[in-house]
């Protein structure tokens, strides 16, 4: 299920009418279903998503990412000479904010955040979802959305042998609409997959009509040309 929410920067102060505010825009992409074996509780923290893939993305082309980790002073994440994206690493994703920091000279347009080497995935505000998740929190950044942000929450997640909930997912991807210059902070709620547990692509999925569909005509269209490249054959001789 594609779901949309629309969420507008309060001005407040700056007298400016909502109308002309910039949108930030959440969406989901069921993309590739994943299963996981169960979930460790409602609280993650910054080390509870260690190993989790950063990627940063710049205007001029360059980009710049790691795995995340320990970043020492009570701080996990990934640090560059390019950009750091941190979090408490005894927090709680579900009420404390991420840190992002742009060091470097060209705009940063996009941040894509992966979950499964962490054995990590990202909770929706869908409500009560899958079994072992509470409510979670959609991406939100702090203080209004002043870079028209899209924020797409990628490949669907379900525990084995349970129904698709629609509120987990193992890929965060944030784009800027106008590059982020310096620094903010947002929130985005996630949850762990145990020591021992397992998330990997569900091998249960059955592929789409439409996939099905141009299966079938790459098989019809093959065995075509073997039979045209056949009577070529035949008449030669």
């Amino acid at each position: 299920m594609r779901i949309l929410r629309l969420s507008l920067l309060t001005l407040g102060t700056f007298g400016v009418a909502a109308s002309a505010l910039p949108a930030q825009t959440v969406v989901s992409d069921p993309g590739t279903t994943y299963e996981i074996s169960d979930l460790t509780g409602f609280t993650t923290g910054g080390a509870g998503m260690n190993g989790m893939s950063v990627s940063a993305f710049f205007t001029d082309g360059s980009s710049s990412g790691g795995a995340w980790s320990d970043l020492g002073g009570g701080n996990s994440g990934f640090s560059s000479a390019l950009f750091t994206l941190s979090f408490a690493s005894g927090g709680d994703t579900f009420s404390d904010s991420w840190s992002l920091v742009n060091l470097y000279g060209s705009g940063l347009s996009r941040l894509i955040l992966d979950g499964v080497p962490g054995g990590t995935v990202f909770d929706r505000d869908v409500g009560f979802g899958t079994t072992g998740s509470f409510s979670g929190r959609d991406f939100i950044i702090g203080g209004g959305d002043l870079n028209r942000t899209i924020a797409t929450y990628r490949n669907q997640v379900r525990i084995m042998g349970e129904a698709i909930a629609g509120d987990l997912f193992t890929m965060l991807d944030v784009e800027f609409g106008i590059a982020l210059a310096s620094d903010l902070t947002f929130q985005a709620d996630t949850d762990n997959i145990p020591a021992g547990g397992f998330i990997r692509p569900d091998p249960t999925v059955v592929p789409e009509p439409a996939t099905m569909v141009l299966f079938a005509s790459g098989l019809v269209a093959l065995g075509g040309a073997r039979f045209a490249r056949r009577r070529r054959s035949a008449d030669e001789l």
